[in-house]
């Protein structure tokens, strides 16, 4: 492609209806992309980036995960589409480091690189937080904690586990997937995939506490989470 397509491929002229839906929009992404309407498809998944949340909230685990992947895969046919998401996830991180936007921008950063797998960006940016600002490093590291694991960053971690807000929230959240149990809203695969999320979770930081010395939190910590699933292949 030459530059001159490509910049146009980056403003192309699609624009949202009045009172749009994030959601419609999304879907007509998809089929765009499926159809070959390359530059409608990209217009709407860069619109349901920008805009998803700021009209309904529930989207943002959306927005987060299969958004972002999708508009990734799409770059491997359409390369102003991987141009496009490579300068927005390059724009949060350089909010980042301007102290604007803060844990918005880093989660934008993360999710990004996650969907291109590019994660050692977001380790980057991380050490980079933790020598210029660990006040934002220790509000955004539950987003960067599996990028640091890959890169076996352990003692960094450990720097960053606070049991007195690790512990409750881990708690918690075994205790909204168990509630989640009880609703009869999912399908028995589903509730396994929703229990091997937490029990990941539980585990992974139990492993950090343990990998960086400190016995005494890690084992107070999976006393106070096997209190609330009486579950042996958990415990």
């Amino acid at each position: 492609l030459s530059l001159a397509s490509t910049l146009a491929a980056l403003a192309p002229e699609w624009s949202p209806p009045p009172n749009p839906d994030p959601e419609v929009i999304l879907e007509e992404a998809r089929a765009d992309a499926a159809a070959g309407r390359n530059e409608d498809a990209l217009a709407k998944y860069v619109w349901f980036h920008n805009n998803a949340v700021r009209l309904k909230k529930s989207l943002v685990g959306v927005r987060n995960s299969y958004a972002v992947s999708e508009w990734s895969r799409f770059g491997k046919v359409y390369a102003p589409a991987l141009v496009k998401i490579r300068a927005t996830r390059d724009a949060a991180v350089k909010a980042v480091k301007a102290g604007k936007e803060g844990e918005e921008a880093f989660v934008d950063v993360t999710a990004i690189n996650r969907a291109l797998d590019e994660e050692d960006g977001t380790h980057e940016l991380f050490l980079y937080l933790d020598a210029r600002r660990p006040d934002l490093a220790k509000q955004v590291y539950k987003h960067a904690q599996s990028a640091l694991i890959a890169k076996k960053a352990y003692k960094l971690c450990g720097k960053y586990l606070d049991i007195k807000e690790g512990i409750p929230r881990l708690t918690k959240s075994v205790q909204g997937m168990l509630e989640l149990h009880k609703t009869g809203e999912f399908t028995a695969q589903q509730l396994v995939q929703i229990d091997k999320v937490w029990i990941d979770d539980c585990a992974t930081y139990i492993a950090l506490l343990a990998i960086n010395g400190r016995r005494k939190d890690a084992e107070k910590g999976a006393g106070a989470i096997r209190k609330e699933w009486d579950d042996p292949g958990f415990h």
